[in-house]
């Protein structure tokens, strides 16, 4: 999903940017991706290529100004001009035109202006109202929702659901330890929510009229039909079905060595709500359901109205991307190598869709560190052109990783968040539009991708949490084999080449331009210090 990245940092007035972001989040709640960023991203993150629009909220120039400081060798101010020169879109509202052309002189409140191969958009309040900023982002044919009152769902009930009978009902047992009884019901209070169970299915209400107090329906297997109608956006037999079958064809469609341990089961175990405010939050932020979770326990929904990503981005997640977080219980002795898990997550995605819609594979890739591309037949706004054996090839964004972490006494508790677009092809292309000739369902995707990371984290464990085992499928999936990378923070340093990762502590490994080891060198893959 393309981005759209409002600035923030020291002189922008804190109102504007309030006003703009939660613009932006309901008119862009289905298209893009809202993210606020600082002075010292916009100067050294790579987000040209994925970025729609870039937002500059009212800035009160200051004496020491982020805005045109220098990080490494860049400016924020350096990296937006080169982004809209070459094509791109930014938004400036009130005096923060002068960031952008201090020479320009608007005639009215509204002007758009091109600037080399881009545009710029202005608007003379701080503040403009959710139908000038819609109208503004309508004239650059930005794909944008019309604003509408109480566009925010409510949240819905959450459906824990198995095909094993004693996992279910060793969890809700786990979660009843901490529950207040009433007359009716049992409540459980947990951080910022409290969970009303509900052991009864057939008497479940969809949602509750109590605030911060959210129903968990426990729903064994012979009640899947029970709730299929509360479910209907993510049919919980299909999806069982969907992960029994992938799990029988892993260790023949997934390339790397199967597992011989079986310590580790994703997926077994789920909970799946229409809406909710964030899969990850869920289990990362609530310490009392996160207790009562066994390892693999995979919180599914619909739609997010708090979704997470990197940093402190939050956003409302559209519908047709598959949304997941997954409990990875690791030990607290491998220390950095618990960075690999994004890695396997993107494997999983990669791997497990391949496995499941064969005329996918080769076609879903890797962008380091933990976002997922899709190869498409032309260049869009936001695709990035890689050459692989003299062709040029266009991919754009169709998903992302997150891990988060808890330690509890001696294990670390990683949570691996995922979005990926299944079946929204807006604003970029998702796996439907990949496999026309294939019935692509969330169901059999998040099937396929369960059964695959459950593989990588059992063949993770067998090899002593290192990287060796998957370098091979690593380098196939991702998209920088030999490409030239320049440090910006060391001046005079000469280009360099992109060659592997370091497979003790996922370290992105560079050599000398003109060094003649390649990433399909096997000793671009291995620990640092044998290169």
């Amino acid at each position: 999903m393309a981005k759209v990245l409002v600035y923030k940092d020291a002189g922008v007035l804190d109102a504007s940017h309030a006003s703009v972001s939660r613009t932006l989040r309901e008119l862009c709640r289905d298209t893009h991706d809202v993210q606020t960023v600082s002075s010292q991203v916009l100067a050294l993150a790579p987000w040209d290529t994925s970025t729609r629009l870039v937002v500059l909220p009212l800035i009160h120039p200051t004496g020491h100004d982020p805005w045109t400081r220098a990080y490494g060798l860049h400016t924020a101010q350096q990296r937006v001009l080169d982004y809209l020169n070459r094509g791109g879109t930014v938004l400036c509202l009130g005096q923060s035109l002068a960031c952008i052309d201090a020479a320009l002189e608007p005639d009215g409140d509204v002007c758009r202006v091109t600037r080399g191969q881009g545009q710029v958009l202005w608007h003379a309040s701080p503040e403009p109202d959710a139908h000038a900023i819609e109208d503004l982002l309508r004239t650059a044919s930005m794909r944008v929702q019309s604003v509408s009152p109480g566009s925010i769902p409510k949240c819905t009930s959450l459906f824990l659901a198995s095909c094993s009978r004693p996992l279910l009902d060793a969890c809700v047992s786990a979660l009843r330890a901490h529950a207040t009884l009433s007359e009716t019901a049992a409540y459980v209070a947990d951080a910022t929510d409290t969970w009303k169970l509900c052991e009864d299915a057939s008497h479940a209400a969809l949602s509750s009229d109590e605030a911060d107090v959210t129903h968990v329906v426990c729903v064994t297997r012979d009640q899947f039909g029970v709730v299929r109608e509360a479910t209907r956006a993510f049919d919980l037999a299909s999806y069982f079905g969907a992960l029994a079958s992938a799990r029988a064809t892993s260790a023949a469609l997934l390339p790397w060595t199967p597992p011989r341990s079986f310590h580790f089961a994703a997926g077994n175990l789920i909970g799946y709500a229409r809406v909710l405010k964030s899969t990850q939050t869920l289990l990362d932020s609530h310490p009392r359901m996160l207790g009562a979770c066994p390892p693999g326990t995979t919180m599914f929904a619909t739609q997010q109205v708090q979704g997470r990503g990197r940093g402190s981005n939050v956003w409302i997640s559209p519908y047709g991307c598959l949304q997941f977080s997954t409990l990875v219980p690791l030990p607290l002795h491998i220390g950095n190598k618990a960075v690999f898990l994004q890695y396997l997550a993107a494997l999983a995605v990669v791997y497990g869709v391949g496995a499941a819609y064969p005329s996918s594979r080769g076609r879903i890739r890797i962008k380091w560190p933990n976002d997922l591309y899709a190869h498409v037949p032309a260049p869009q706004n936001g695709s990035l052109c890689v050459v692989e054996d003299g062709v040029k090839k266009h991919f754009v964004k169709i998903g992302g990783i997150l891990v988060t972490a808890v330690c509890h006494q001696d294990t670390f508790q990683a949570i691996v968040g995922c979005g990926v677009n299944c079946l929204n092809d807006e604003p970029t292309t998702c796996i439907r539009a990949l496999v026309p000739d294939e019935t692509v369902t969330q169901e059999g995707c998040a099937g396929a991708i369960m059964a695959a990371l459950e593989s990588l984290v059992r063949v993770f464990a067998d090899a002593d949490y290192t990287f060796e085992p998957f370098a091979s499928a690593y380098r196939d999936a991702w998209l920088h084999s030999d490409q030239p990378v320049e440090l910006s923070d060391v001046p005079g340093e000469p280009r360099r080449r992109m060659v592997g990762i370091t497979s003790d502590f996922g370290l992105l490994r560079t050599v000398p331009f003109d060094a003649s080891i390649r990433a399909t060198d096997p000793r671009a893959w291995t620990r640092r210090e044998l290169l």
